[in-house]
């Protein structure tokens, strides 16, 4: 290490700042510093990772920290590190530099590019002498041969625009139940039916994907279906890959069981399984576990990852004192001495081996025992013992960033939690994060920023369209629960913002980064699905469900030209594209529009929404409103449930319970 810092001391982000006082002059992305490698005629090494990496340790402890590797990166090349969460737009087009070049890609990421930024090489972790010795190899091939570069530079730029180019939708398509049924009967061969999940590893949750099959089933009752969800949840709620005595999920398993996590806790894995979890709770309401890994989850996400003004934080590193997994492994020896009398308990309902179960420590996981109340109490005391001492260690360092997508999420998995739940402290979480980002995060005319860091209140990046989808489709989550006005009022500025930023007329999608900041290399449209779903789904799903809040058909029709726009994508690889499958059942099933005027509005609504129904949306108030589905809706000293279908109202009842019968039988009738 050095004793002087480099340019990054300057920056808020935790990752840069763990950079700071390398030996490598490392500079952040800005102008000036890429026109510094145009001037001196240099390549430019771009170094990309997140905090909570531990890839990206190892390689900066091995070669970052390193003098002579300093030197030789100093001399010849101009050194950028970027935190790919505050600037996922630059992250996008070198990783998929990455897969043209390597067909694969990860993190640490690392790429030799022009002066210009155009990239020649990438790859992601590399060992010292490794990485050396490509530096020579790439300083001494651009002072002997610059031509070939630029020509391997130009190839690969140009594969770059390709890999964006949308096809443009020429006439209007039409989905049918049964294109998206065999879509999902083609999903079906990547099923593990002995874990769950995807088959092989290592195993990613994708709680999205998760969450449309709750929507199919909804729709059909398969019980396959029923059967594959229950045996993936059942899987990843006992297994290591959940933190079971201190809740959180880790990013992915190493292994195909979900036993061996590898540890880092991220913001928006754990958001989308609490939603993931509580859907699942109210579809299989006989699944009481499914219920208590909601609660414990957000008492993690409360207790680690936000502070009392409602901002969540990104992420728990893997590691602590320079060990992956460390804080939260166990011996043997350990369990037994701080159990005592409980251990053969504790080991009845725990998987415990003398030898351990990954590199002779332990990982606690759950056998799939029944509990009685008795027991369960005893577990919870045993729990709470082995939490206590583990608090004594020293803990994975805390991200704090506060990324504005990453919140949006949270937003929905608070809304979520409570309706499963129906317990207020939820609702009031996610007024506390959507207030946030209302009063911090949002100006006037509707533009979001991305980043934000509590310790110096800074927020210094524009945001991207992952921050206006999940912050829209938050805002409107809380709006269905609370009927505040103004979180619709929001949505919907937010909303046409980003349809003045970021639409590009040429493709009818949405481009991932606005077109008043800076331009790069690439523009990039991010459509298909992954761990996170797509920026331009979830901008869709927004732009359906705003149309028939706002009764404003070209919205809702948009939404459905963004999915043809893809469909070949859609119906050949569905489980990538599980976004816009649950979209287009929106969009081909039927789908109400509900609403609750009235003084008891609030009870009501929450009563509907203890059953999941993803085909509808709910809108309310206990006053007279203008809101276009609530215009003249209200009726002093009385509250009533409207109910319309395809542009038709029903007659409106007093109920949930005839609620629930009118839609039943709308379901069977003329209506559909």
């Amino acid at each position: 290490m050095s004793n002087i810092p480099n340019e990054l001391i300057g920056e808020s982000s935790l990752y840069l700042l763990q950079h700071a006082y390398n030996p490598v002059a490392w500079k952040p992305w800005k102008k000036e510093n890429l026109d510094e490698a145009i001037a001196q005629d240099k390549l430019i090494i771009i170094s990309i990772g997140y905090a909570a990496c531990h890839w990206c340790h190892v390689m900066e402890k091995e070669s970052f920290e390193n003098g002579e590797v300093a030197e030789l990166m100093n001399t010849w090349f101009i050194n950028i590190k970027i935190d790919r969460e505050e600037r996922p737009d630059i992250d996008h087009i070198y990783m998929n530099a990455c897969h043209l070049i390597n067909g694969s890609g990860g993190w640490p990421l690392h790429i030799i590019a022009l002066p210009d930024g155009r990239p020649v090489y990438a790859g992601t972790y590399f060992p010292r002498e490794k990485w050396m010795q490509l530096l020579r190899y790439f300083q001494q091939i651009w002072r002997e041969d610059k031509n070939k570069m630029i020509a391997q530079a130009t190839r690969i730029t140009e594969r770059l625009h390709l890999m964006e180019a949308i096809p443009i939708l020429t006439e209007p398509y039409i989905f049918s139940f049964e294109e998206l049924w065999n879509a999902h009967l083609h999903s079906q061969q990547n099923w593990d039916h002995l874990h769950g999940g995807r088959q092989g590893a290592p195993k990613f949750i994708m709680p999205g994907y998760f969450m449309y099959l709750i929507d199919l089933y909804h729709h059909t009752h398969e019980e396959k279906i029923k059967s594959y969800l229950l045996l993936s949840l059942d899987s990843i709620g006992t297994q290591g890959i959940y933190d079971q005595i201190g809740g959180g999920f880790a990013r992915y398993a190493t292994d195909e069981s979900w036993l061996i996590p590898h540890f880092e806790k991220m913001l928006y894995d754990n958001a989308q399984i609490v939603s993931l979890y509580s859907r699942a709770a109210r579809m299989f309401p006989d699944k009481k576990r499914y219920r208590r890994l909601v609660t414990q989850s957000m008492e993690f996400l409360h207790q680690k990852l936000s502070n009392k003004e409602g901002i969540y934080y990104s992420s728990l590193d893997a590691d602590s004192e320079g060990i992956e997994g460390k804080y939260y492994l166990w011996s043997y020896d350990e369990l037994k001495t701080l159990l005592k009398d409980d251990f053969d308990f504790f080991s009845h309902h725990y998987e415990i081996d003398v030898q351990g179960n990954w590199e002779g420590h332990i990982i606690l996981a759950r056998r799939e025992n029944q509990l009685s109340d008795a027991d369960d109490t005893r577990l919870a005391g045993c729990h709470k013992r082995l939490l206590d001492e583990r608090e004594k260690r020293v803990a994975p360092a805390l991200d704090d960033k506060a990324i504005t997508a990453w919140n949006g999420l949270m937003i929905s998995a608070c809304c979520e939690a409570f309706m499963v739940t129906e317990d207020p402290a939820y609702l009031q979480e996610a007024g506390r994060t959507a207030t946030f980002i209302a009063n911090i995060m949002l100006e006037e005319d509707g533009k979001l920023h991305r980043n934000f860091y509590p310790k110096n209140n800074t927020a210094t990046i524009s945001g991207f369209l992952d921050d206006y989808a999940f912050t829209i489709k938050g805002f409107l989550d809380l709006y269905s629960l609370s009927f505040d006005e103004k979180w619709l009022v929001l949505a919907t500025c937010m909303s046409e913002y980003a349809l003045s930023a970021f639409y590009d007329p040429s493709s009818g999608m949405m481009h991932y980064k606005s077109h008043l900041d800076e331009k790069l290399i690439a523009d990039k449209i991010e459509y298909q699905d992954n761990v996170i779903p797509s920026s331009c789904g979830v901008m869709a799903e927004c732009f359906f469900l705003l149309g028939h809040h706002l009764e404003r058909r070209e919205l809702v029709d948009l939404a459905g030209r963004m999915a043809a726009t893809i469909r070949k994508e859609i119906v050949s690889n569905s489980s990538w594209y599980y976004q816009w499958t649950s979209l287009l059942l929106k969009i081909i099933k039927p789908f109400f529009e509900v609403v609750v005027a009235g003084p008891e509005a609030l009870a009501l609504s929450h009563s509907i929404h203890r059953a999941y129904r993803p085909d509808m949306i709910l809108a309310g108030s206990k006053n007279e409103s203008l809101t276009p589905l609530l215009r003249n809706r209200y009726k002093d000293k009385e509250t009533l449930i409207y109910v319309c279908i395809n542009q038709t109202c029903l007659e409106p009842v007093k109920t949930v319970e005839d609620f629930r019968k009118i839609v039943s039988l709308s379901l069977s009738s003329s209506y559909v």
